[in-house]
Parts: structure tokens; sequence; C-alpha cells
């Protein structure tokens, strides 16, 4: 009797968390598998040890740092699929693309068809974005699986690069390390990727890498020609895709110079910037070529370097230094108060240790140490700064800081777990203390990433998702090539329904509110175009009051005829053009 009701529990639980279920058992299944090889081949190399007294450095090559980089790449892989499982691109998600994402896929469907952005499709990101939605329109089309791809890519690489940089600032122990991925990437950075396929995503992987290369450099005072290679690379590719997300180059490539040139090390100097500049050629000529061969260079400085400084200036709530830029930046860190709070722990011990000695004129005598922290906490505020330097409290403006995040976050692990050794005696062992430490990480993890995948991911983004008034309406109405446009910024009307606007202007806002120049193009390029069907869904968060002002003007005229659908508070206005 006890045991058939044990089992009807059981199978009641199973039945009640089935759907959920393959996900957990994957992640779980493969971290075991982690679990035993790592077991395996820690007993191999103490076989080869003890049968042949080799030293672990061996031929250049360090056995045990090889034998551990297999799990370490798939460890960083797994958190980032975990991550990526939130994404509205991902395949097994029911959601619609977001409001960034659909103008990027937009504009990178459309250029499948011929289209040229900037000369044919307007937006102010830069060129690169829409590259990287092309080819991944490429494999996938429709469904969008190879954008999705391209994003888990970028994220595994990241967070790879994060472990690495938080390596060279601590190589003793590897559950630290991957504690503050975790609560980075994780804990703290997923309620900022906002559906995924941002600007900033794209620029996660570049940041990471050049924060590892500039520790190594502050902590070594070298780097190799392939690093100095990636970081101009990764500089490039960043200003390519939104350009005020160079923070961290802005202010770390003045400090390794001032080291170079302090130390006279002006050969060496030279070295750098030709493959630093090498790296960035590579990136940026092909981009150019292509702006230039099809005639569409003009439009982007216009519109990516033009626009965006009326855009900075007329469309922001306030600026840098502003009172509005300080309430954002209170309210951010009041978000992602973990990494707040190891900052300001962060920030205090380097006032103890590094100020007095610092400013009483004996740099010399300033740990190295001690300069890393201080660069590190003068790099984050200036990379904060341009990242809220708008004002607006959109959550994915501060992804760019999450690798900064890890490196607070594994100062303050470090010194918990510092002082629970003296008080609590215990705490987490270092890599040469205890080999078990990394098989039971990998357990933990993979535990940890199961139950957060199947209790809380999963269950929140396998939904259905409920086609928006705009769609129903150009599905039912209209045909596939007829020309439409969709009044703000609802571009995944445009993905869902199957439709598209002939002209330039496919979104208005904030384009139409922010510059003059901008609002004359786009009523130039209207009256030049003159869709069938014209679209305003409500908006909260974007003015369409000078579209609808003049299509009433239209309607009034006989232009357009003109009817509301919807509820009252959520109206979609809907203008036909007669005959």
């Amino acid at each position: 009797m006890y045991i058939g009701s044990i089992l009807n529990f059981l199978y009641k639980g199973f039945l009640l968390f089935n759907r959920y279920f393959s996900g957990y058992l994957i992640l779980f299944l493969l971290f075991c598998l982690i679990f035993f090889r790592k077991n395996t081949l820690s007993k191999k190399h103490n076989i080869i040890s003890e049968k042949t007294q080799l030293p672990e450095s061996f031929s250049g090559i360090d056995l045990k740092k090889e034998s551990k980089q297999g799990w370490v790449i798939l460890l960083c892989f797994l958190i980032a699929l975990t991550i990526a499982l939130t994404f509205s691109l991902c395949p097994i998600n029911g959601q619609s693309a977001g409001i960034d994402s659909s103008v990027f896929l937009y504009i990178g469907k459309r250029m499948q068809s011929g289209a040229v952005p900037y000369r044919d499709l307007f937006d102010h990101k830069g060129p690169l974005l829409f590259f990287i939605q092309y080819f991944g329109l490429l494999f996938s089309g429709d469904k969008f699986f190879g954008v999705w791809i391209i994003e888990l890519i970028c994220l595994t690489v990241a967070i790879y690069f994060s472990y690495k940089t938080l390596q060279v600032l601590n190589s003793k122990n590897t559950v630290i390390n991957f504690l503050a991925i975790l609560l980075s990437y994780l804990v703290i950075g997923l309620q900022l990727f906002e559906g995924g396929n941002l600007t900033e995503e794209y620029a996660l992987p570049a940041i990471a890498f050049f924060g590892y290369v500039f520790s190594k450099f502050l902590k070594t005072g070298e780097c190799t020609r392939w690093e100095t290679f990636g970081a101009g690379l990764g500089f490039m590719a960043v200003c390519l895709i939104r350009i005020n997300m160079i923070g961290f180059w802005m202010m770390g490539l003045p400090i390794i110079a001032g080291v170079l040139v302090y130390k006279k090390q002006f050969k060496k100097m030279l070295y750098y910037v030709f493959w630093f500049v090498l790296g960035a050629l590579v990136i940026f000529l092909p981009c150019l070529i292509y702006l230039l061969l099809t005639n569409s260079l003009v439009d982007m400085w216009k519109y990516y370097f033009v626009f965006n400084f009326d855009y900075a200036k007329n469309y922001g709530d306030g600026g840098i230094g502003s009172i509005n830029q300080l309430k954002s930046i209170l309210f951010f860190m009041k978000l992602v108060w973990p990494a707040t709070l190891a900052i300001i722990i962060y920030t205090l011990a380097w006032l103890k240790r590094g100020f007095n000695k610092l400013f009483k004129g004996c740099v010399a005598g300033v740990e190295k140490d001690e300069l890393i922290c201080l660069t590190c906490l003068v790099i984050f505020g200036f990379a904060l700064s341009l990242a809220t330097m708008s004002a607006k409290n959109f959550l994915h403006y501060i992804m760019v800081l999450i690798p900064f995040f890890t490196i607070f976050l594994q100062y303050l692990l470090i010194q918990i777990n510092r002082y629970s050794g003296k008080i609590f005696r215990w705490r987490i062992p270092d890599d040469t203390e205890l080999d078990y430490s990394i098989r039971g990480l990998n357990f933990i993890f993979g535990f940890f990433l199961a139950v957060t995948a199947n209790f809380y991911i999963l269950p929140h983004i396998l939904v259905e998702v409920t086609p928006d008034l705009a769609t129903e309406y150009l599905q039912k109405n209209t045909k596939k090539d007829d020309n439409v446009l969709i009044a703000g910024n609802a571009c995944y009307g445009y993905l869902n329904s199957g439709r598209k606007y002939s002209g330039k202007f496919f979104y208005q806002t904030p384009p139409i509110n922010a510059s003059k120049i901008a609002l004359l193009d786009f009523w130039k390029d209207f009256e030049r175009n003159k869709p069938k069907v014209i679209l305003i869904p409500y908006d909260k968060y974007n003015d369409t009051t000078k579209i609808s002002d003049y299509l009433d003007k239209k309607t009034a005229n006989g232009d357009y005829s003109k009817e509301i659908l919807g509820s009252s508070e959520t109206p979609l206005k809907v203008y036909r053009k007669n005959n």
C-alpha cells in the first residue's frame, strides 16, 4: 500500500515536470560525464607521475592545465546554453522577437533580397550588426535558428575569456573563479539580456577578450601578437556595432601606452600598434568596401554618426554628469546589488592599501595588484558613464559591464573564503590542495544549472504567443506583396505577418522625434513609396502623433479611409489608401 502510494506520488511528479524533464536530464547527464571524465584523467596523470616521475610541465605543456581545458570550455558552453534558452530566438521558445531584435532581423531578411542598410533601410546601429543577422538567417531563414546559434557562440566566448581573465588575476582557485562567473552571468546577468539579439550581446566577446589581454599585460608586461591582433579586431568590431560601447578601449589603450612609455619600451609599443591596427583593418576594410560598392557610405555616415549625435542630444533624458544620469546609475546599481556590494568592498580595500602609497608620491612602491585594482575601477566608472549617458533605464545597456562584475565578485568571494577559513575553519580549497574540489565543482554546477533550467528558465519561456492585433489584421486583410507600413517600433509585425514596407523608414520612432534630418527624410520617403495600408498600434513608449495627425488630414481630404480596431485602451488605427 505504502509502496503504491509512493510510486503514484513519483508518477504524478514526473507528469507535472514531464514537459521540462528532458532539458534537466540532458544537462545532468552531461555534467556526470564531465565528472567521471575528469576523475579518469586525474587517475591517469597520477599513474604517469608515479611511474615516470615526470613534472607537471613537460616540453612546454602543462598536463594539469591541458586536462582542464576541455571541461572548462564545456562548462562555459553549458552556462551560455542555460542563458540562451531564455532568448526569444531559441528554437524551443515560443516568444516573438523583441522590438530591437525585430528591427535587426528585418534588415537582415531584407538584405537577402538585395536591400542595402542605410541606403534602402534606416537604422542607426553599425553595419557589422546587420551582417551578423544576414549570415545567421542564411542558415535558418524565417526560423532565426542561425542567429540564435551565433548568440550562443558569442556568449560562450565571452564567458570563457571572462574565466581566463579571472585565472590571470587568481589562478589558485577554480571553484571561486567559476562561482564569480556564475553569479555575474547567470544570477545577475540573466535579467540584463532582455530576450537576446541585442547589440551589447555581440560586443561581450570582444570586451571579455580585451579584458583578458589587458589584465595579462598589467600582470606580466607581455602579450602575444595574436592577442594584440584580436584586441584590435574586437575594438573595430564593437565600433561597427555600436560605438558608445568602446569605453574599455578608450581607457585601457592609453594605460597600456603609458606603461610602455614609462618603461621606455618604444619598439615594443610600435610592435603592438602594428598588430592592433592590422586586426582592426581585417574588420574595417571589408565593411568599407561593401559600403563603397553599394553607394551607402554617405547614408551610413549620416545615420550612424550624425543622427546618433542628435539622438544623444535631443532624445536622451540626461547626458553625462546630469541628475537623470545619476538616478539611472543608482537604479542599475540597486538592480545588480551583489555586484554593487562587491564594487564597494573592492574600492574600500584599494583605498586602504593603495591610496596612501599613491598619493604620497611613492608610485614605485604601489604593488602591481593595487594598480590593477585601480585601473579596473577607473575603467568600470568610465564604461558605466557611457552606458548610462542617455539616462534611459533599459536593462541591456549595462550588459557590457558583466565582465567587470566577474572581477569584483571574484575579489569578494576570495575575501569571504579567506575569513571563513579563519572564523569557521572551513573554506573552499585551492586547486593544489584538493583535486576533488574540481570534480565536485562539475557536479555542483551541473546540478545547479539543471535545476535552474528545469524549474525556473524553461517554465517561463515555453509559452504560447498570442498574435498581436496588427499581425492578425495584415494576415487577414493584405497580400504578401502589398506595401504596408507599421508606425512606431513594432517591427515584429513585419516578421510575424510576412509583409514589408518598400521604403527606407520601416520604423519611425525615435528617428522622427530625435532628428530634423531624419524627420524630413521620412516624409520624402513616405510620399515616394505611398503605402497601401498604414497601421498605428497603441504604444505607450513611442510617440506617433506626428504620423497620425498627418494621416488624419489625408483622411479628411479623401486620400485615406480610417478605422479603429481593438479596445479603447489599446486601439489599432488602420489607414487604407483609397483607389
